[in-house]
């Protein structure tokens, strides 16, 4: 609301101010006085939300717990994407409206400075908004990665069909956390087909799509850099310690006058594994 009444004061007014007063660098002058009020008042309510959402002691005791552990955060997420929204929206056009007035007018020195009091409340803002980004992504990826060990028996062998220790996940249709029986239409217990990489990219393409709605540089590009470090990293390596463990397996019901066969099969399926698997990571990515 107060940089939609600085907008619509700035459309009605800044035009006539340029022109009736050009000699005095009118419309300059106008622009620095409507920015300085709003930036007072808004940067008292970003404090003021950053204190109402506890984000230095929530950090905090995120960092201290580790990766893997912060939980279902979305709607604190959603709520400090939208702030820094409205903020980067305004900043945005502010910095249209001087650029059109120093193009007119020609005047040589910027009527804002590259970084103002309000970018630097707002970076600040962003800094809480990337960490627990960061940490909802880890904690769902690492559920993913659990669901899909689960599925294997590996981590929960007295499990009832449709029951796991990973806990529900807000992630893909049919998949991790649908409230169903868990499988989803993946593959079987005990089967080489991997569910993960459909949940990992669901949760990934909804955290790089959130940053880039939020409009911040900084923090979308922090976003975007641990999107990629995690599917590229900790994803990836799930994957190929699942196609060792197949080949492994594999290796063993071959008989033992096809021993040798059976070790080129397993080299040779699991860099094949791998190979496909970052082809297939690297789509999920573009497609964001």
């Amino acid at each position: 609301r107060l940089f939609n009444a600085a907008a619509a004061f700035l459309q009605q007014h800044l035009a006539v101010a340029s022109a009736a007063l050009s000699g005095a660098d009118g419309g300059a002058a106008l622009l620095q006085l409507v920015h300085h009020d709003v930036q007072e008042k808004a940067m008292k309510i970003i404090k003021r939300f950053i204190l109402i959402k506890d984000l230095t002691n929530r950090t905090s005791i995120i960092a201290s717990m580790g990766p893997g552990h912060s939980g279902d955060m979305n709607d604190e997420i959603d709520d400090i994407g939208l702030v820094m929204q409205h903020s980067e929206t305004y900043d945005r056009y502010l910095r249209h409206l001087a650029s059109e007035l120093e193009r007119e007018t020609g005047r040589a020195q910027p009527v804002f400075p590259s970084v103002t009091p309000l970018n630097e409340t707002v970076a600040e803002l962003g800094g809480y908004y990337t960490l627990l980004e960061q940490a909802q992504l880890e904690s769902f990826l690492r559920k993913a990665i659990e669901m899909d060990e689960v599925q294997l028996g590996k981590l929960d062998a007295h499990a009832r069909p449709g029951e796991s220790s990973a806990g529900g996940l807000p992630m893909s249709p049919g998949g991790v956390g649908d409230g169903g029986d868990g499988a989803g239409g993946r593959g079987v217990v005990g089967g080489i087909s991997s569910s993960s990489v459909e949940d990992a990219l669901y949760v990934a393409q909804c955290a790089a799509q959130r940053a880039i709605a939020a409009g911040h540089p900084g923090s979308c590009s922090a976003v975007i850099n641990h999107v990629n470090n995690a599917l590229g990293e900790e994803l990836l390596d799930h994957l190929t310690a699942r196609a060792a463990a197949a080949a492994k397996e594999l290796g063993k019901v071959v008989a033992g006058g096809l021993a040798g066969d059976a070790q080129k099969l397993m080299r040779t399926g699991i860099d094949l594994i791998k190979e496909k698997a970052g082809d297939r990571l690297m789509d999920g990515v573009k497609t964001m």
